[in-house]
């Protein structure tokens, strides 16, 4: 019923500990007022609607691809160059950004990555020929 043994646990991080307690205080909860019956709907509309967005969000994190390679790697790669890409995946593997509302975060923070990863890749570039005209 709780953690999990109850199969709560985030299919693209792998992580479990949220759940394990967040399912334990529910529970805690129902049991302190004698209604251990509305434990399960008391999961349903606390957390589980995050781990069923997630779940649809994995094979696509795993096995999808964006321009040509990889999702994953093109993430990686975004967030060697954008600070906003560092920002959104550190808060969605530290639990403080959710699965429900993370394609509107990402989609408006676009711009913005897209801006940074331009600029830094230009900028490479310009000191990758500086070097090179200096040697």
């Amino acid at each position: 019923m709780l953690g999990d043994a109850a199969g709560f646990v985030d299919p693209v991080t792998g992580e479990g500990l949220h759940y394990a307690l967040r399912s334990a205080d529910l529970l805690a909860r129902a049991i302190v007022d004698n209604r251990p019956e509305t434990y399960a709907s008391a999961v349903r509309s606390d957390f589980l609607p995050e781990l069923i967005t997630a779940s649809s969000y994995a094979n696509r994190f795993y096995h999808g691809s964006f321009c040509g390679g990889a999702l994953l790697d093109r993430m990686i790669q975004m967030a060697a160059y954008s600070a906003e890409m560092r920002t959104i995946l550190r808060d969605l593997f530290a639990g403080s950004q959710g699965y429900t509302d993370l394609r509107q975060r990402v989609g408006g923070s676009l711009p913005t990555i897209l801006r940074e990863c331009g600029s830094n890749l230009l900028w490479r570039g310009v000191e990758t020929n500086l070097s090179s005209s200096s040697a």
